[in-house]
């Protein structure tokens, strides 16, 4: 091989490893349709920016089904931080307000339930999602969250 063949290589490779390594902006779990207050996704973000403000969004993926019959996704949110303190959010992704990208068969539903924090520790911050609610939730197909900068920007 041609040292610029190897080169090239090299530099593909360094290239992959960077993207592997670098933070991914969201999480998810896939539901199977349906609900239950007994089920919760268990969700990991990998942050090594303590400085930017941040927005935490929860997106949901939903058929027509529950776009049909539910007007909110009741939720309780549990953020763990890397050294092990948490808190606990009850929120609800509220149709009339998220955010929404539609496709033929289903709906992802967006909503920003942190607003310009500061993930202030570098390590893996984990969020514990489930239903708040004692009646299973039909339509449901994904639950997430995602890590966007803020339009802010640096502290």
């Amino acid at each position: 091989m041609g040292r610029r063949v190897i080169y090239a290589m090299v530099i593909t490779a360094c290239t992959l490893l960077w993207g592997c390594l670098a933070e991914q902006p969201a999480d998810a779990k896939i539901i199977q349709g349906y609900w239950s207050a007994e089920e919760s996704a268990e969700l990991e973000y990998a942050n090594n920016d303590t400085t930017s403000l941040r927005n935490l969004n929860i997106f949901a993926v939903c058929d027509k089904e529950f776009v049909a019959h539910y007007r909110q996704l009741p939720l309780k949110i549990t953020c763990m931080a890397p050294d092990s303190t948490s808190e606990v959010f009850e929120w609800k992704l509220d149709l009339t307000t998220a955010k929404e990208q539609m496709t033929a068969t289903q709906t992802e539903l967006t909503q920003t339930f942190i607003q310009n924090a500061t993930l202030s520790q570098k390590g893996i911050y984990k969020f514990n999602i489930s239903l708040n609610s004692s009646t299973e939730i039909k339509g449901v197909h994904a639950i997430g969250v995602e890590v966007e900068n803020a339009e802010n920007g640096k502290r």
